[in-house]
């Protein structure tokens, strides 16, 4: 210490230290200086879900290429995926849409009607809860359960054996096509008026082929 000035050396042990250590500091000690910064937050887009009859302008925009693959991560609108990328070749004609909460894929098919794709881990409260909801949304009573499974009829989406229902009020028709894959059920809805759904079916059926996890 007898090269530091004389008030350094007058000081107290303590105090000594200090001015030392600030010394040091301002004379930069020949270490690099550490920065410390907090990175912005991302913001968080605000999803709402579509009523495909709400009279709304639910078209998006359309692909020019009607190959369309698309990877829904755990993140994507809360809902839940398979390992893989669920892809799909879209009808003619058909747009991709701006996907509400909770789901996956949202498209629009060529006479209105509304085509949403979502996946939840296990069954969801089971065929019959899911089959009272949908009747629910269309305010129809629930089915007894000696009318469930006739209303169940064997269908397929993609590679996996599925089942679906279509039911209808006096105006709005709703058919869903669900299956399970790796533990989870995915769920394939069209929903619309009774005519637009009618004109859709052909190609609903279509798209429900070309559906495949890759």
């Amino acid at each position: 210490m007898n090269h530091l000035p004389r008030f350094v050396r007058r000081t107290s042990g303590f105090t000594s230290s200090m001015l030392v250590c600030s010394l040091c500091f301002l004379g930069g000690c020949g270490e690099e200086e550490i920065e410390v910064y907090e990175a912005p937050q991302p913001a968080i887009a605000s999803n709402t879900a579509h009523d495909p009859n709400d009279g709304g302008d639910h078209a998006g925009h359309d692909h020019a290429d009607h190959d369309h693959a698309a990877h829904a991560s755990p993140t994507d609108n809360s809902a839940s995926t398979v390992s893989g990328k669920f892809t799909v070749k879209l009808p003619e004609g058909w747009k991709q849409t701006q996907p509400g909460s909770m789901i996956l894929h949202s498209y629009q098919t060529v006479s209105g009607a509304a085509v949403n794709v979502s996946a939840f881990p296990g069954d969801v409260g089971g065929v019959a809860a899911n089959v009272a909801r949908w009747r629910r949304q269309l305010g129809l009573n629930p089915l007894s359960p000696d009318q469930l499974q006739p209303a169940l009829k064997a269908d397929k989406i993609g590679p996996i054996d599925a089942s679906r229902v279509d039911f209808a009020n006096d105006t709005q028709r709703l058919v869903v096509s669900f299956g399970m894959v790796d533990g989870k059920t995915w769920f394939i809805k069209l929903t619309g008026t009774s005519e637009q759904v009618q004109t859709a079916l052909p190609r609903f059926d279509q798209f429900l082929k070309t559906v495949n996890w890759q």
